[in-house]
Order: C-alpha cells, then sequence, then structure tokens
C-alpha cells in the first residue's frame, strides 16, 4: 500500500515539475548556478523521499529493539512470544521440530552412555570363584499361576415374601374396671413414683 502512495506522488511531482521547466538561478553558498525548475524540484522530492527513508529506518530499528527488550519479559514471565517477534507459524513450528529431534537424541546418547556403564560397571566386579551348590543350582519350581477375575457388583438380594398376617379381631368388647386397673398400677410400680 505505502509503494502505491510512494508511486502516485512521484507522478504528481514529476507533472509538477514537467509543467514548470523555466530557468532559475540557484545561489549555492560558494556559487551560483542556473538549472531548470524541473530539475531543482525532482532533486529536492529525492532528498526529502531519501530523508524520510532513513528516519523511519531509524524508528524501526528503535521499534525492533523495544520489541526485543518487552519479549524478553514477556519470556520471564513465561509466555510464548515467538509470534510476536516476527517468527511465522511454519518457523515456529520448525523449530520445535528441531528441538524436539535434538531432544530425542540426547535421550538416546544418554541411554546409550548408561548402558555402557552398566557394562563397565559389570566387568570391573570381581569373579568370586565358589563351589556349586546343589540347592543354590535347583531349580525352584514355578509359582501356580492365579486367574485374576474380574470383581463383580453385588446384586441386591431379595427376601422372601411374608404370608400376610391377619390382625386379631376382638369379637367382645372388653371393659376393665377402674379399680382393677389401679391395682395394676401400683403392683408395677410398687410405689416408686
Amino acid at each position: 500500500m505505502s509503494f502505491i502512495i510512494a508511486l502516485i506522488a512521484g507522478i504528481v511531482v514529476a507533472l509538477f515539475a514537467g509543467f514548470n521547466n523555466d530557468m532559475v538561478s540557484i545561489n549555492f553558498i560558494f556559487a551560483k548556478q542556473e538549472l531548470s525548475l524541473a530539475i531543482i524540484i525532482l532533486i529536492s522530492a529525492t532528498i526529502g523521499a531519501f530523508a524520510m527513508y532513513i528516519m523511519n529506518l531509524i524508528k524501526m530499528f528503535k521499534l525492533k529493539k523495544k520489541i526485543k527488550l518487552l519479549a524478553a519479559k514477556l519470556t520471564e514471565l513465561g509466555v510464548d512470544v515467538s509470534l510476536i517477534i516476527g517468527k511465522t507459524p511454519k518457523q515456529v513450528r520448525a523449530e520445535k521440530k528441531a528441538e524436539q529431534k535434538a531432544r530425542k537424541q540426547a535421550e538416546k546418547e544418554a541411554k546409550k552412555l548408561a548402558k555402557q556403564q552398566a557394562k563397565e560397571q559389570a566387568k570391573q566386579k570381581p569373579a568370586v570363584v565358589s563351589e556349586p551348590v546343589a540347592a543354590a543350582t535347583a531349580v525352584e519350581p514355578a509359582a501356580p499361576k492365579t486367574v485374576e477375575k474380574p470383581i463383580e457388583e453385588p446384586q441386591p438380594v431379595e427376601a422372601p415374601a411374608a404370608e400376610p398376617v391377619e390382625p386379631a379381631v376382638a369379637t367382645e368388647p372388653v371393659q376393665a374396671e377402674p379399680a382393677e386397673v389401679e391395682s395394676k398400677k401400683d403392683d408395677l410400680f410398687d410405689g416408686e413414683v
């Protein structure tokens, strides 16, 4: 987009310079020169564009430096800043693959080194010579194999249905005498109230 704007500005300046092609006297500090006004306009526009380009480069470098400082602070906080500092997702994936490959290679080398060290330690152990003992050389019988069965959930057990009990029905109403009730109360409590 900026290229299109610069191209349009260049065309406008060139047209303006083309319409103003009169000869003018330019006074430099140490000399005087007569030049076409169109050439002076084009030279001035070119010098201005170059000055703007240099200013933008300086500003861009300052901003990049600031971005790197801020990215370093974010990295200290544990934030992945790979996309912020201008890397494409493809570059990030390639770097991660390279890191994983290097990590796997390092793990393989560490395992290989551990095996070599174990072999060297086995070679360095003094061999103990002893007479064979029958008990030590006898083969012990293998333990019986156990088959593990999955534990089943206990099923609820239903109680057998009980036969219905009929309530006792009195055929004649029985009424107790109040005196009998009082005497029974006294027998029950034996004077403890």
